[in-house]
């Protein structure tokens, strides 16, 4: 349920792509590649679940239970930003 990453920016690609060629011995690469997929379906499933809590911080605080039903925002991010490193990495 996340946005298609395909237009990546240049910012992220580049960082992407550096980190990944400092990765040189092929075994760490594949443990990199499966780590951050376990990191990304963790991340949007934690996100997934910031469904069910109450706001009370920041501006979503202000809405309180209306914001049942709806991620958190940051929770959100993180899914969509590490969904898209890993990517990224899996098409190396």
């Amino acid at each position: 349920a996340f946005p298609d990453m395909t237009k990546a920016t240049n910012a992220m690609a580049m960082l992407c792509d550096n980190a990944y060629r400092r990765v040189k011995d092929e075994n760490c690469a594949a443990h990199v590649k499966v780590g951050l997929d376990k990191g990304a379906k963790a991340a949007v499933q934690g996100a997934e679940a910031t469904k069910t809590v109450v706001a009370t911080l920041g501006r979503a605080g202000t809405v309180g239970e209306k914001s049942i039903g709806y991620p958190d925002a940051g929770a959100y991010g993180l899914g969509v930003i590490f969904t898209a490193l890993s990517d990224f990495i899996a098409a190396k």
